[in-house]
């Protein structure tokens, strides 16, 4: 939910995306000053002018236009700047806002001070603050009522300064988390990493957390934004193929839930995650005992589920999956598109109909020769230039075609940035983004880089395999009829028994088991 300080010219439409209206209405100094403080210790401060024809109908639209979700370990105020008697006193607005609302009572003019008052009902961990009058305000001079307006906000410093000073009393842990997933909206995890801390085999373990929440667009996203994203001719494809793009571009055309700070239960315990961002994204790391992980993920500790905590009522699962880094590991880090995946990169039209117009098919014998691999202490990490959209499509050919699982790294889009192909473009500084971290992130374990000589690979991975000595083994699939010879002085860097080029999996005769 946005600040806004004066809703005189805004009627009864608010909408709680939109953060220019609050910023074009910041005019008072003394509305900045809150407003910072507010910022600083995650308060929302709202301030709306005194009008006193103000209709019940504009009450309602408003009221849901101010909706603001709140959860485990949040504080918020949301002051009102003289909103007038007018408003109901038990209406649909403090149930919007509240979960246990703190009520501030009075502060119209100097002689009606103001006080907090707690309700019986209210939530622990969880404070709103409503500002609200027993009674329309008199009309007044502007001198008197000047005055009353400085009263007034002096007396939201004092509730500002209040809860600012008792806000510390207040934890996670004295109340139980509360979901802000609706019922029309929707939560992705997507497969992260965990490790432990230090090499004491009792350490405690760090996860990342990587999830997207969005309510659902249309199925049917319309002609019109299908050509824009593509630029695919709608009229040449089978019905089949059409049914297919709109699936999956109606991926791209969610509601996207920023300011969501998701719950997530992991074990027995509950965790807050960050807000999400414009895009839905959101991101958080927690750090939990190694008896917690044995407890979830078993002996085997390969890896460990958690589920996003619903609404009461809400019976749907969200669950997420976070792969546990063994202490050394060998990590297997695989391109997506032409590698296990036919994508035929280098011929655009047929890139764009086969990643949105037909059924995923996987690149023969990779999937054999991956679950050959999967043993032990080898761990696979997925890194694609494909759009987070795709995400869910391309988990399920994972699933599918029973290709191990792994960690995913793909790239944000938005419609705004142009056609998908602006995100299935030039792979070189993303890759390297992506696999260099990982690399140094573990300097003790080795790595094994497969991809294809499609496009960029063969640059990507023979200079990280010239500047770490951890990528042990470089393997491409040949996509393009080459030769050894055509990639020699690419690879002049890396011994010629680091690096090989294949066409069909059974080529190569290496196996994780050679790693020490």
């Amino acid at each position: 939910m946005q600040v806004v300080h004066r809703l005189t010219a805004i009627f009864a439409g608010i909408d709680h995306a939109s953060k220019a209206i609050g910023q074009a209405l910041l005019r008072r100094d003394l509305a900045n000053d809150i407003e910072q403080m507010a910022h600083e210790r995650r308060i929302r401060v709202l301030q709306m002018s005194d009008r006193g024809d103000l209709l019940l109908r504009d009450h309602q639209d408003m009221h849901r236009s101010l909706r603001t979700d709140v959860v485990e370990g949040q504080r918020q105020v949301v002051l009102m700047d003289n909103p007038g008697g007018d408003f109901l006193v038990d209406d649909a607005f403090e149930d919007r806002l509240g979960h246990g609302v703190w009520r501030l009572r009075g502060v119209n003019n100097a002689e009606r001070p103001c006080h907090l008052e707690q309700p019986k009902h209210s939530i622990p961990g969880i404070a709103s603050a409503i500002v609200r009058n027993s009674q329309r305000a008199p009309v007044k001079p502007s001198s008197e009522k000047g005055q009353a307006e400085m009263s007034q906000r002096i007396s939201y410093l004092v509730l500002l300064l209040a809860l600012l000073c008792c806000q510390d009393q207040v934890t996670a842990a004295d109340a139980p988390a509360a979901s802000p997933i609706k019922s029309d909206e929707e939560v992705v995890f997507f497969p992260t990493r965990a490790w432990q801390v230090d090499p004491a085999p009792d350490s405690d373990w760090e996860v990342d957390i990587h999830g997207w929440i969005f309510e659902p667009g249309e199925p049917d996203p319309g002609p019109v934004l299908l050509k824009q994203l593509t630029g695919i001719d709608l009229e040449a494809l089978q019905p089949t193929e059409l049914t297919l793009l709109k699936q999956r571009a109606s991926l791209f055309t969610v509601d996207n839930e920023r300011d969501k700070a998701i719950p997530i239960r992991i074990g027995e315990r509950v965790e807050v995650l960050p807000e999400s961002k414009a895009n839905g994204h959101f991101r958080g790391r927690i750090r939990i005992t190694s008896a917690e992980v044995l407890e979830i993920a078993g002996e085997a500790r390969k890896q460990l589920t958690y589920r996003a905590v619903m609404r009461p009522g809400d019976e749907r699962l969200m669950q997420g999956t976070v792969h546990l880094m063994p202490r050394p590991a060998v990590h297997v880090v695989s391109d997506i598109d032409d590698t296990i995946k036919v994508s035929q990169v280098r011929d655009k039209p047929e890139l764009l109909m086969n990643t949105f117009c037909r059924p995923f098919r996987p690149a023969p014998g990779m999937a054999e020769l991956y679950r050959k691999w999967d043993a032990g202490n080898v761990r696979f990490h997925y890194v694609s230039a494909s759009p987070w959209q795709l995400y869910p499509p391309l988990a399920e050919f994972i699933r599918e075609h029973q290709f191990p699982g792994g960690t995913f790294a793909m790239k944000p889009f938005r419609i705004q940035d142009g056609t998908a192909l602006n995100v299935l473009g030039t792979q070189i500084t993303y890759k390297r983004s992506i696999i260099e971290p990982l690399i140094e992130q573990f300097p003790h374990d080795q790595f094994v880089l497969v991809g294809d000589t499609g496009e960029q690979d063969p640059e990507i991975f023979a200079r990280l395999a010239a500047d770490y000595p951890q990528v042990v083994r470089v393997f491409l699939r040949n996509v393009t009829d080459q030769t050894p010879a055509d990639f020699q002085k690419l690879f002049e860097l890396v011994p010629a028994d680091r690096w090989q080029l294949f066409r069909e999996p059974g080529e190569i005769e290496w196996s994780p088991k050679e790693v020490k």
